[in-house]
């Protein structure tokens, strides 16, 4: 299937190593379970690391860098389609995803950051998106009209930020 997740690699060129780790039992995620497959990914590559989210995947890196110390530096984060806490989010329960406390240190250790949402998403709600602009003013907020949860082929905005 052609969309965005699947063609980063080529869109971003040879100058980016993408890694796209599939990450365990996507139906009944567990974060303990991706937390471990992460791990592995991240002491496996170099400094200066760009980390990409979209969803839950978005969230996982919002609670794993403000929960962990972390030893990569990271240049950027991005992330779409992110859920900040369980309101509206009725047919998606994020049970073991869900984020307590402060976003402090995902702001120190999440290099410069990138938020990504549209107001017709279908399964996050938009006022989501505001809720971090309250909470991380200092990071960049994207929204749209019409990008829905980004089921999309491409997402030039994402690789124009990747690349800048």
């Amino acid at each position: 299937k052609r969309d965005w997740k699947n063609n980063l690699y080529q869109d971003l060129g040879e100058d980016f190593v993408v890694y796209s780790p599939q990450m365990p039992n996507k139906q009944t995620a567990k974060y303990s379970e991706w937390k471990v497959v992460f791990e592995k990914l991240l002491n496996s590559v170099r400094e200066e690391v760009i980390l990409v989210g979209y969803s839950l995947g978005a969230l996982f890196l919002v609670k794993y860098l403000s929960e962990e110390n972390i030893s990569k530096k990271i240049k950027k984060t991005l992330l779409l389609g992110t859920p900040f806490d369980q309101e509206g989010m009725d047919n998606e329960p994020l049970l073991s995803f869900a984020r307590v406390g402060s976003l402090e240190k995902f702001a120190k250790q999440s290099g410069d950051i990138y938020f990504y949402h549209s107001e017709d998403d279908f399964v996050v709600p938009f006022d989501h998106l505001a809720k971090y602009e309250s909470e991380l003013p200092e990071a960049t907020f994207r929204s749209f009209t019409d990008r829905n949860h980004f089921k999309l082929e491409s997402m030039n905005e994402l690789i124009q930020d990747i690349k800048s």
